[in-house]
């Protein structure tokens, strides 16, 4: 017997047993349990008190109402949607509910009045539990500086793995988005000072999105283009550029200006290196795979941006009409975090950054 044996009855590592426990008392939630286990979040008194407590927590009216699934996607359910409110009420569930919660999540104190205001602390324990777990406590602001973050990082990390569930399941991406998007406004999120750092890595709200593509253009304008690019790696793929179109699109227009600019400063730093003939000149200027003439091109052409490009055509057409105002404002009544206003004026000034001219000295 030893830790990682091949035979699962001869496996002695942590996680393997907790998962075995838990799959006889609780299958539904025996990998996430085993999961904490493996990564230090639970102690071992805590781990005998969760599997004496599995077999009741199951067994429960709520096991009844939403069927055999987790604890975690119980309260996911009931956070995302009123669809189970009529039976919950019905079965006098809703103390089963805040218990479950506090187990789970460390929601203690919650407005239980109703379950409408039950699911509004839920919601806002969850989302603006992942936002100030990002942010170091010193840079915590207005209404973050006083939220109460659970102590137990069992719990923090409860938070952070639900939320990242709804924005996965597509069946509730919606109720997410109109989550996210009640709370950012309520609790006035979108002007707080945040540190861009802590936030590149979130999809909590979509006032990041927007914060973080005015950074990279401000980068850009700085002649980032490698920490832009780097940013981007991160937020291609994010929970808001999948569900808004503006977003992908304006993230499109600074990773040209991003890919330009770099190309502009490799120019320069060969030009730099050695002597070059006027023959090697003209062909890397035009002959090379990727001809020096294409950033001279794009610098004195912005109606061109978006040919060898890889812009999309709305973008593309809102060069060529000559546009210089607000490339993307999306209706009102949209979270203020929402709104993008990366204008072309912006890729120009950026297109007019010194180590963006390699050939102007």
């Amino acid at each position: 017997m030893e830790p990682g044996a091949e035979v699962a009855e001869r496996n002695t590592r942590l996680q393997a047993i907790v998962e075995q426990v838990f799959r006889e008392i609780a299958p539904e939630k025996a990998e996430h349990v085993a999961r904490q286990a493996e990564e230090g979040l639970l102690t071992l008194e805590e781990l005998d008190r969760m599997a004496d407590e599995a077999g009741a927590m199951t067994a429960g009216a709520l096991k009844l109402i939403f069927g055999p699934i987790s604890p975690a996607e119980v309260l996911l359910e009931f956070a995302a949607s009123d669809k189970y409110d009529k039976k919950i009420a019905e079965k006098k569930a809703q103390g089963e509910l805040v218990t479950l919660a506090a187990d789970e999540l460390g929601l203690t104190g919650a407005d239980t009045t109703s379950l409408a205001n039950f699911r509004k602390a839920l919601q806002r324990h969850l989302l603006l539990g992942e936002l100030v777990h990002a942010l170091p406590e010193p840079s915590r602001p207005g209404p973050l500086a006083v939220f109460e973050l659970p102590a137990k990082p069992v719990h923090q990390e409860a938070i952070r793995h639900l939320c990242r569930i709804w924005r996965n399941r597509v069946d509730l991406q919606a109720e997410y988005e109109d989550a996210a998007d009640a709370l950012e406004q309520a609790a006035g999120l979108a002007p707080l000072p945040l540190p861009e750092s802590a936030i590149a890595g979130l999809d909590t709200f979509a006032f990041i999105e927007n914060r973080l593509l005015h950074a990279a253009v401000a980068n850009l304008v700085a002649g980032d283009a490698e920490g832009v690019l780097a940013l981007m790696a991160k937020r291609r793929e994010s929970f808001w550029c999948r569900r808004r179109a503006e977003f992908p699109l304006v993230w499109s227009l600074v990773d040209a200006g991003a890919q330009l600019l770099a190309m502009g400063m490799n120019i320069r730093q060969a030009l730099k290196k050695r002597k070059w003939t006027a023959r090697e000149l003209v062909e890397a200027y035009t002959r090379h795979t990727e001809p020096w003439m294409v950033l001279e091109r794009r610098q004195t052409r912005p109606d061109s941006i978006g040919e060898q490009t890889q812009l999309p055509q709305s973008v593309r057409r809102h060069r060529g009409e000559g546009g210089s105002g607000v490339l993307f404002s999306p209706p009102d009544g949209r979270a203020e975090g929402a709104r993008v206003d990366v204008t072309v004026r912006d890729y120009c000034l950026i297109s007019r950054h010194e180590r963006y001219r390699p050939f102007s000295s």
